[in-house]
């Protein structure tokens, strides 16, 4: 699974309670509805939401803020297209409305489109120059976009206007961690966690902060960070790793497989480790009797679901969860960009040893971490992506320790990132 490294992507879109600063319309809706509406999605029930969305909608088709709400309804149900559409509606309704603009915002940064993101966002801050989420989430956008030399002042901007918020400090912290500024952004994800974020924020903290100067690197990436990150992700997930990042891993290790001489026919029971939305179990379909899959994201299994390709799915944190899988259960474990977020493969290749059959192979993509010439290498690190990166020789010798002979171990580019290749390996081994 590939990933972008701002699990929270954008602050919730706001709901414009009425009156909105347009001029109103001859009838507007009932302002009981509206507050009724804005409970539910307070909550996170897009549906219920949608539901009186409906139905104020028949009397009020062109309104501004049943637009806009039925465009919030949408995001929190991970419909991004649908959200974008009535979001630009609710603009058409009221140009003059930075709510409305910062919610298009928020919705084109989650359907994947953050340079329009960027100019929607700006527009917002046109009519409301002081409002510091929409500073945020501009700032995020641009630094999705590469363009961390002006993200940076757009967050701290945001940081001035909001000291005490949580995800303003924890934004500036992602931002300074992809330009480089590890101490800047351990000081900032600190700054962050002082001021008791949601729980799945504070991991992300935590994990920021982790592989500080003088510290040891984290074993793995935290669950709830992984899940919120994927579950926000899920939506344009398919067409964001094909279209934009050439994202072609899963391809690559079955062609591994075959160059190893190891392709199982179609009678395996396969593992798939991190399914994500089934792009893996497409590619495994022909040489599978059964396909399991195990991934962390509520969001992203709905979509495997959907596939039609899995026999069963598991809802579960790597590599714990393989201890409920019974003994000898696979002859294939597959994992394409699941390695990124486990940083230590002895607890995954042991756990696989038991849960794959003798005989069995396992197919796994890594990040690579290269050693300059004149120091001694590491086993791993966590990038400024907030993605571990190993070293081929520490994975070899982890399969060797946990009862795998590798059969094949070679570089591969796994997907793009800003238009540059991110470069990795894939490796191929037989449980003895």
């Amino acid at each position: 699974m590939a990933k972008r490294a701002k699990p929270v992507q954008n602050a919730p879109m706001q709901a414009a309670s009425p009156p909105t600063d347009a001029a109103p319309p001859v009838s507007r809706p009932d302002a009981a509805a509206i507050e009724a509406v804005l409970l539910c999605l307070a909550d996170g029930d897009g549906a219920r939401a949608e539901a009186m969305l409906r139905a104020l909608a028949l009397r009020h088709p062109a309104d501004g803020d049943v637009l806009n709400l039925s465009g919030i309804a949408a995001h929190l149900q991970g419909r991004p297209d649908d959200a974008v559409r009535l979001t630009e509606a609710a603009v058409a309704a009221d140009p003059q409305s930075g709510v409305f603009h910062a919610n298009l915002g928020a919705a084109l940064a989650a359907a994947g489109r953050p340079a329009e993101a960027v100019a929607a966002l700006e527009r917002s801050l046109q009519l409301r120059p002081g409002h510091a989420p929409t500073r945020r989430n501009l700032g995020l956008a641009l630094a999705q976009l590469g363009r961390g030399a002006q993200a940076l002042p757009m967050l701290y901007h945001a940081r001035e206007l909001a000291p005490d918020d949580a995800e303003t400090h924890l934004a500036l912290a992602r931002c300074l961690r992809e330009a480089g500024s590890r101490e800047a952004a351990a000081e900032s994800a600190r700054a962050a966690l002082a001021r008791s974020p949601a729980p799945a924020l504070a991991e992300e903290a935590r994990f920021l902060m982790a592989d500080s100067p003088g510290s040891a690197p984290p074993r793995q990436a935290p669950g709830a960070y992984v899940r919120l990150l994927f579950d926000a992700y899920a939506p344009t997930f398919d067409r964001h790793l094909r279209e934009q990042l050439a994202y072609r891993t899963p391809e690559a290790l079955v062609q591994a497989l075959a160059a190893a001489g190891a392709l199982a026919d179609a009678g395996a029971d396969v593992l798939d480790l991190g399914c994500g939305t089934g792009l893996s179990g497409q590619v495994l379909k022909p040489f599978a009797r059964s396909i399991t899959g195990i991934d962390l994201s509520p969001r992203m299994l709905e979509k495997a679901a959907a596939s039609g390709v899995y026999s069963r799915l598991v809802e579960a944190e790597l590599p714990q969860c393989l201890d409920a899988e019974a003994a000898g259960s696979f002859d294939l474990a597959f994992g394409a960009d699941v390695m990124i977020y486990l940083g230590a493969v002895e607890p995954v290749f042991s756990r696989l040893a038991r849960v794959v059959r003798p005989g069995g192979l396992s197919a796994l993509s890594f990040e690579r971490l290269s050693a300059a010439a004149d120091q001694p290498a590491a086993a791993m690190e966590v990038s400024d992506q907030l993605r571990f990166r190993h070293h081929p020789d520490a994975v070899r010798a982890g399969a060797l320790a946990s009862g795998w002979t590798p059969l094949l171990l070679e570089d591969a580019t796994l997907r793009l990132e800003r238009g540059r290749p991110v470069g990795g390996f894939v490796l191929v081994m037989r449980r003895g």
